[in-house]
C-alpha cells in the first residue's frame, strides 16, 4: 500500500511545500488476544474480546485448570463474559487456557494456544 502526504506551510518569512511517499505491507491477516480481563461490572475490560482482521473463520474454545471445556465462539465477535458455559455461573479468578483455530481470507488454516488470566 502506498500513501502519499502533502505538507503545505507558511509564516510572515515565506512559504514551503513538501511531499512524503509512504510504502507499506498490509497485514495478510491479525488475531489480537489480550493477556487479563476484569470482569467485575466496573465497565473497563469486563470482556475478553478477540479482534481479529481478514478471517473468514474463526473458533475459540476456553477451559478451565482441569481442562473442562467453559466457553466456546465461533465468531472473533462474541466475547468471553468470564462466565461458564453461557450460565449465570461465573468462572472463578484464575488462569484459563484458550485454543483459536482459524482460516484467513487467502484460506491459509492456522491454530493458536495460550492463556489468559481472569481478575475480578
Amino acid at each position: 500500500m502506498k500513501i502519499k502526504y502533502f505538507i503545505n506551510v507558511s509564516n510572515e518569512c515565506g512559504f514551503a511545500t513538501d511531499t512524503v511517499r509512504i510504502t507499506f505491507d498490509e497485514c495478510d491477516y491479525l488475531i489480537f488476544i489480550p493477556n487479563a480481563f476484569t470482569p467485575n461490572g466496573d465497565g473497563v475490560n469486563d470482556v475478553l474480546f478477540f479482534n481479529s482482521y481478514n478471517l473468514i473463520k474463526f473458533e475459540c474454545w476456553i477451559f478451565d485448570g482441569w481442562g473442562r471445556y467453559i466457553f466456546f465462539t465461533d465468531s472473533s465477535k462474541v466475547p468471553w463474559k468470564g462466565d461458564v458455559n453461557n450460565s449465570e455461573y461465573y468462572a472463578q479468578d484464575g488462569v484459563y487456557q484458550y485454543d483459536i483455530r482459524y482460516t484467513t481470507n487467502k484460506g491459509i488454516a492456522g491454530q493458536r494456544r495460550g492463556h489468559v488470566t481472569l481478575f475480578r
